[in-house]
């Protein structure tokens, strides 16, 4: 059967049963970390997928490019009959084929993967998946038919603040005592861990950007600047594509600070600096997606993912932006809420390439939730709210009196 054994530098090797190394795959591997960036932790898992495949080919004496639609759908079945939930057997299938499209684009196969009408007509395939919808995402260059279908778990899940308070309270009380070689370095990173909390609410990252968020990313924040702080993000960008967010310069001051005072502490014990802004205190000092994940999972009684960060950090920013539209039409500024504006700054922060549903759901609750906000029984919640209003109206009037100077 296929395996899966790693080089001195901990990158997966793909061999056959023979104990061959596969070299297309391991190609495909390696392009996957250099080119893409993805992080060793998704790298190891993709490999793991790619070999439970391929040693089901060999069970069907069957070579790498002898793959049909059949076998995938059979080692489909087999998967869910073994116990798997339907989205893990789903995340199997789309390694497979992505490694396919991949291995034919590079020109290492030929009329292995594709659509009638794909490169000619009449050609037919090995393993059929469909031509994209004409409304795609431009970077989805095919549809797969055979995937499970999955449960949906209805509306996105927005954490309270209570939970995100729990949440923080937990993880310091977990990291502040801890024992062997993290416990010197226990206050460096129970501060980082909090930052790196911030920024994925904030900030909205997902985990492949706030692990890959760079020193260089950072903005220059004088002492006399106010109002929200833009952030070009580059790196760990869903389809690659450079984003900008806005958040409070306070988060940027902070972040500065733990630069400054707490990450050469947790750099002492690894190989390289790893020049994100977060960084681990072993390896190569790289923190890995599953490492954000496997934190948020050690403290089960909060049952909150990164995702939920996102989704809370998202529902906050629309609540800050309904808040100002509503401020707006109260001084005579504007005739109504503008919907449609909320929407557009919502979209940018998410990093979204268009207007979803979920979307749209943020600015409905936002409606809701500024409706009356006379109670407020969270003092702390209720400045960093004030904080949050002052900076984004500071930065709109500036934007206006730049506008007005240029015409």
């Amino acid at each position: 059967m296929s395996e899966v054994i790693y080089a001195e530098n901990g990158h997966p090797i793909l061999l056959d049963q023979d104990g061959f190394l596969m070299r297309d795959p391991t190609r495909y591997l390696i392009e996957r970390t250099q080119v893409h960036l993805e992080d060793e932790g998704y790298i190891k898992q993709l490999s793991g997928k790619l070999a439970e495949f391929f040693s089901f080919l060999e069970e069907k004496s069957k070579s790498l490019y002898e793959a049909t639609t059949t076998d995938i759908c059979n080692f489909r079945d087999r998967d869910k009959k073994q116990g798997n939930l339907a989205a893990t057997v789903n995340q199997k299938l789309v390694a497979i084929v992505a490694f396919y499209w991949w291995a034919q684009s590079a020109g290492l196969c030929k009329y292995v993967i594709g659509w009638n009408d794909f490169n000619r007509k009449n050609l037919s395939y090995r393993i059929t998946v469909h031509k994209p919808p004409a409304n795609a995402r431009g970077s989805q260059q095919y549809k797969i038919p055979f995937l499970l279908t999955t449960t949906s778990s209805g509306r996105v899940k927005i954490p309270s603040r209570e939970q995100i308070r729990g949440l923080r309270s937990a993880m310091s009380a977990s990291t502040m005592s801890a024992r062997g070689s993290a416990a010197r370095v226990r206050e460096q990173l129970d501060i980082r861990n909090q930052l790196m909390i911030s920024w994925m609410i904030e900030g909205a990252l997902r985990r492949r950007e706030l692990v890959n968020l760079r020193l260089s990313c950072l903005p220059d924040v004088s002492a006399s600047q106010t109002g929200m702080v833009d952030v070009l993000v580059q790196h760990g960008t869903k389809y690659k594509k450079n984003r900008t967010i806005e958040v409070r310069k306070k988060l940027i001051e902070d972040t500065l600070d733990f630069i400054e005072y707490e990450r050469s502490d947790l750099l002492k014990t690894v190989k390289r600096d790893p020049d994100t802004i977060f960084c681990s205190t072993t390896g190569d000092g790289k923190l890995s997606r599953q490492t954000i994940t496997n934190l948020l999972q050690k403290f089960k009684e909060s049952e909150l993912s990164p995702h939920d960060l996102r989704s809370y950090g998202l529902q906050q920013y629309a609540n800050h932006c309904y808040r100002l539209e509503r401020r707006l039409v109260s001084q005579k500024d504007k005739k109504m809420v503008d919907e449609a504006y909320i929407q557009w700054k919502l979209k940018n922060q998410a990093g979204h390439e268009s207007l979803s549903t979920t979307l749209k759901h943020y600015v409905k609750l936002a409606e809701t939730n500024t409706l009356d906000e006379s109670n407020h029984d969270d003092l702390e919640a209720y400045i960093l709210d004030l904080e949050t209003q002052l900076a984004m109206a500071t930065k709109l009037k500036k934007s206006r009196e730049e506008s007005s100077k240029r015409a």
